[in-house]
């Protein structure tokens, strides 16, 4: 099965509650995405109105560095894609797709 999901909020919520990406009780994992043939999620990172300036930015780039390391230490489940072609690789590796939105 192919699936294309364009919003999640997991990994914000893995950085908030110091939970992992593979496993955890939030709506996605890696592991429960297993099924998928083809599988390419975007990470959203969510920024509270509160945070702004440097804090906002601060917040932002923590996160996005969880999801990055995260994503390292599972190297054979999933791939951090920024192109078409990593896209394109990560489907023909059998590995699934991450990509971070803000």
């Amino acid at each position: 099965m192919d699936y294309f999901d364009l919003h999640c909020d997991t990994a914000t919520k893995c950085f908030d509650e110091g939970k992992h990406l593979a496993q955890n009780d939030l709506a996605l994992s890696l592991e429960r995405t297993r099924g998928y043939e083809k599988w390419a999620q975007f990470f959203a990172v969510w920024i509270d109105d509160a945070r702004r300036g440097e804090s906002a930015f601060d917040y932002f780039r923590g996160t996005a560095e969880f999801l990055q390391r995260e994503l390292r230490e599972n190297g054979d489940a999933a791939s951090f894609c920024r192109t078409g072609e990593e896209l394109k690789s990560s489907a023909q590796t059998g590995r699934r797709a991450a990509l971070l939105s803000i």
